[in-house]
């Protein structure tokens, strides 16, 4: 998939903030491709060896996400919510995992398991779920 000169810019953006910081944030109005921006993300650093976890608050923003990653970088992305656990084999984890917040504030499996994480809806962070973005930076994600 080709991403627009905007979202690539975004892209770009993103990785020229790394150089000088630990964390970054994109920032797109509705509609305007930010699953699409974030896959591309998650694509440069697959390629660099890296996994992806991706955290969002609702079911549909949770299964969007793991559709379109597959379709923009051809990665699986397994989906760890509810009744849906990340299926390891031989104790590998799969390059991206997509999960709710509540999920890794309750302890989910995925936890600290990619080293790059992308929040889809970081505006619903809430004060109690801030506990796994610490659990995020100690374990070097």
């Amino acid at each position: 998939m080709r991403l627009r000169d905007y979202q690539e810019a975004a892209a770009n953006g993103v990785f020229e903030a790394w150089k000088d910081n630990t964390s970054a944030l994109a920032v797109l109005p509705t509609g305007l491709g930010k699953t699409v921006l974030f896959a591309e993300i998650i694509r440069r650093m697959n390629e660099r060896g890296a996994r992806a976890m991706v955290l969002a608050h609702r079911e549909e923003l949770i299964t969007q996400a793991a559709d379109k990653i597959k379709r923009v970088t051809g990665l699986e992305a397994q989906i760890e919510m509810g009744e849906y656990h990340v299926q390891s084999w031989w104790g590998d984890l799969p390059p991206v995992i997509v999960s709710t917040v509540q999920t890794q504030c309750a302890g989910g499996d995925g936890a600290g398991a990619g080293s790059t994480a992308c929040w889809n809806g970081a505006y619903a962070c809430r004060r109690r779920q801030r506990g796994f973005r610490e659990q995020c930076d100690n374990s070097g994600a």
